[in-house]
């Protein structure tokens, strides 16, 4: 078993040092030995300086507490700690993982959300990844404040929070060497929610920007961003093969009455029936380009006003990057559909058509 990250020396000179006195009667190999024993230093110092360049960030804890994390940057990402001491070998390892997968994120997506408008000008517009401190102990909270954030992307924005036990985790799975997945299975869906929760894409498909729609296109986001990467996709004990057939299959289920609520159905929850909505139509599709044409065809949509526009734009935009009439497959799923909404369907499909609605405002395209 590898001991906590907080118990193992960064660099260890323990052996050298030994040697080092060892050898201490023969000036010549002293001296060699001091000489190769600085460079490790200076080699180390280098690495640090580089990772973490003598910067700090203040942070507010959630129980109201002042600290100054330290920065370790990358061209993208910074990550703030509260400790300064981790192997920075390691660090960088993860820093270059997260860089890469950020970088396809949004190269999927076309766009990338916009620095923290409170920390971003600190850490020179680069998105965020802080720890999650935890509470102090003496302190006493409510049981919400205290409970702990294993990792969570913000809306919107280029931040994203992560536990100290998942950064410890990813980091030990680093000195094994480069894993098959190297983000884990909590991290990836986290950082995706950042380029989901935006009112000129996930507005134009429901008139809510939180929920289960919302979780459900950031599987589809991070799925698709590892396989690119060509990492292993940690498994799901979710069985999404079966839940699309389970919602057809209950006689009470249909659009209406459980996922406009927030409503799973056939005993799985909101969140599960549309994720496997969404994978059975990204497979039944055979598009390579499914997710990147989705959220282009999204944001092209019109800002959803009620829930009828917002299901009419996600099935004109699933239609769009499927490059298939996808309506008849919601209509089995129980969902209400206009004849306005079959037509710009067929319009969508329309040869080298993909001009799907009006074009938002607000927000520059890369």
């Amino acid at each position: 078993m590898i001991p906590p990250l907080s118990r193992r020396p960064l660099v260890s000179l323990a052996a050298p040092v030994a040697l080092l006195a060892l050898v201490a009667t023969s000036p010549a190999c002293a001296d060699a030995l001091r000489f190769w024993v600085d460079r490790a230093h200076d080699a180390y110092d280098s690495e640090v300086k580089r990772l973490r360049p003598g910067t700090t960030v203040p942070w507010l804890t959630s129980d109201g507490r002042q600290l100054d994390l330290v920065e370790w940057r990358t061209t993208n990402v910074s990550l703030l700690t509260q400790r300064s001491d981790y192997d920075p070998a390691l660090v960088r390892r993860l820093l270059e993982a997260i860089d890469a997968y950020w970088m396809r994120c949004s190269d999927l997506c076309g766009n990338a959300p916009p620095p923290d408008p409170l920390k971003g000008p600190l850490v020179k517009g680069r998105a965020i990844f802080a720890e999650a401190v935890r509470p102090a102990p003496e302190t006493p909270l409510a049981p919400e404040a205290a409970r702990s954030v294993p990792v969570l992307g913000l809306p919107g924005i280029a931040r994203v929070s992560i536990g100290t036990e998942l950064i410890e985790e990813l980091l030990r799975g680093f000195a094994h060497g480069i894993p098959s997945a190297p983000l884990g299975d909590r991290l990836p869906e986290a950082v995706a929610r950042t380029f989901v929760f935006f009112e000129t894409e996930l507005g134009a498909a429901s008139p809510e920007r939180f929920g289960p729609l919302a979780n459900a296109l950031a599987f589809l986001l991070a799925g698709e961003a590892q396989e690119s990467l060509g990492w292993l996709v940690p498994p799901d004990d979710r069985p999404f093969e079966a839940i699309a057939d389970a919602f057809v299959a209950e006689p009470s289920a249909s659009y209406a009455t459980t996922l406009a609520k927030g409503l799973g159905a056939g005993g799985a929850d909101a969140e599960a029936v549309w994720t496997a909505m969404l994978l059975r139509l990204r497979h039944a599709s055979g598009q390579r380009a499914f997710v990147r044409t989705l959220w282009k065809t999204l944001y092209e949509c019109p800002p959803a006003s009620d829930a009828d526009v917002a299901v009419g734009n996600l099935v004109v935009s699933m239609s769009a990057a499927g490059r298939i009439s996808f309506v008849d497959q919601f209509r089995r799923w129980r969902f209400d559909l206009s004849e306005t909404t079959a037509a710009r369907v067929q319009e969508a499909l329309a040869p080298r058509k993909l001009d799907v609605g009006k074009q938002p405002t607000g927000r520059t395209k890369r």
